[in-house]
């Protein structure tokens, strides 16, 4: 790899419709040949209510992804 493109982070699938998930862009670096690109992810889980949604619990995390020309060599949570 010579240059980084553009990333984004995507969110495929939510199994817990009483859950709100967002993501930011976070860096993208490249060194040795390959590009390691990370979001920060949070998800808020809670109860409905007449009055809106109750966060029960919050929790935060990095996720990471390193890719070569051959393809995705690392993935996880930070």
């Amino acid at each position: 790899m010579k240059s980084l493109t553009d990333y984004g982070c995507q969110l495929v699938k939510n199994y817990d419709p009483f859950s709100s998930i967002s993501m930011s862009k976070q860096s993208g670096i490249l060194s040795g040949g390959k590009a390691t690109y990370k979001c920060y992810v949070v998800v808020k889980r809670g109860v409905p209510s007449p009055w809106g949604q109750i966060s029960t619990s919050t929790r935060s995390a990095y996720q990471y992804m390193t890719a070569a020309g051959s393809g995705v060599t690392a993935h996880g949570w930070q």
